[in-house]
């Protein structure tokens, strides 16, 4: 990030208020260390050397911040303030100032390549699918081997349905943005790299993932290779349309009508662009009452931020400090019920988003779907 740039929003940061209240953190620990400006006073005390740097302060700058990006989107001034808070995590790791929970998390890196620290599970559902002459690259993203199976156990049968020709790719589980959100830029890029080169080598020219947060830091990565435009990275949501309007072995059955809520992941609807494919997909089936909730009488029109609620499992907090993490996903599920009219199944796009969501929502009588999920129960 341009210096000059980084501490002009520093400054005009640390002095103003007007995005706390669409904050996933500061509102669900009601900490102003978790609010946008107590984050920017955290950096420059920080910098200025009115409190010592170090692990505990590189560890506060994660716990208290998910990159979801809703302040820097409520900003009527655009003060790109996730972007400072990434570039300043970077320093910390430059400087030494690592906290312990992010130093596991890229020791499993260096030893598994994946921030779970296990064993790689990608050889696990190759099936003989690893080939070079396949069109669809498949890269389910490391929530859904290791945490939520169910996803990718659905996205392989619908893609099985459909006799798509798809490779998996052996050897790799995570898009690595992990490592790049906790502040090891380095090693991300190294992780990264390789990453694109087996992508690469399969000759597909499409990647179908699961995981918007995959999707963006893919991207990324080959924008830093100079390798845009080469691979077309899609979303699993818009994969699935392009699917049911091409192939007629794809058929949707009639269903009971299911109240459903559409939980836009930040990472879909503010880093890509996308306010997410999954409603149009889903109007399309019958017995849906389908309904997106939006912030529209939530916050201030002139302020108005489209209802992408964080789950609270973005930029390495659910690695840093999971009780956080857990308590932004608490507060989204409350603050849903609380707005919205009745509804029963809540179904986003994002991995992630299903594994800290759904755990939250377990005893609140909502079951959480991931679309792959939901529109594997419905063929």
């Amino acid at each position: 990030m341009d210096q000059a740039l980084y501490k002009e929003t520093l400054n005009n940061c640390r002095f103003c208020v007007m995005c706390r209240h669409v904050c996933p953190v500061g509102n669900a620990t009601a900490k102003e260390s978790g609010a946008p400006r107590g984050l920017a006073l955290n950096i420059y005390a920080n910098e200025q050397g009115l409190v010592a740097a170090g692990n505990e302060s590189h560890k506060n700058l994660i716990a208290n911040c998910t990159l979801c990006g809703a302040c820097y989107e409520s900003c009527i001034t655009q003060q790109n303030l996730p972007e400072v808070i990434l570039a300043a995590r970077e320093k910390f790791v430059a400087a030494g100032g690592v906290c312990e929970e992010a130093a596991v998390v890229k020791n499993n890196f260096l030893k598994h390549g994946n921030p779970f620290g296990d064993k790689i599970q990608s050889e696990r559902f190759n099936g003989g699918r690893v080939t070079k002459t396949a069109s669809v690259a498949f890269f389910p993203g490391c929530t859904a081997l290791y945490k939520e199976h169910n996803i990718l156990e659905s996205a392989l049968k619908i893609l099985n349905m459909a006799d798509v020709n798809y490779t998996t790719l052996a050897g790799t589980d995570c898009c690595a943005a992990p490592l790049k959100e906790l502040g090891f830029s380095k090693e991300f890029s190294a992780h990264a790299e390789k990453l694109m080169h087996i992508i690469l080598d399969t000759g597909a020219k499409k990647v179908v993932t699961i995981c918007p947060t995959c999707a963006y830091w893919m991207n990324a990565s080959f924008r830093e290779m100079g390798k845009t435009g080469t691979v077309e990275i899609v979303n699993f949501a818009d994969y699935f349309a392009d699917l049911i309007k091409e192939n007629k072995k794809i058929m949707v059955k009639n269903q009971r009508e299911m109240k459903i809520r559409v939980q836009s992941p930040c990472r879909m609807a503010r880093s890509l662009g996308r306010f997410d494919p999954t409603t149009n997909l889903l109007r399309h089936i019958p017995g849906m009452a389908i309904d997106m909730f939006n912030a529209e009488n939530l916050v201030d029109k002139t302020l108005r931020v489209p209802e992408s609620l964080c789950c609270g499992g973005c930029g390495g907090t659910r690695f840093v400090d999971a009780a956080a993490a857990d308590a932004v996903a608490s507060y989204q599920i409350d603050h849903i019920r609380q707005n919205v009219l009745e509804f029963d199944t809540l179904v986003t796009t994002c991995s992630t988003c299903k594994d800290q969501l759904g755990r939250a929502a377990k005893d609140k009588n909502i079951e959480v779907l991931h679309i792959a999920e939901l529109l594997a129960s419905l063929l």
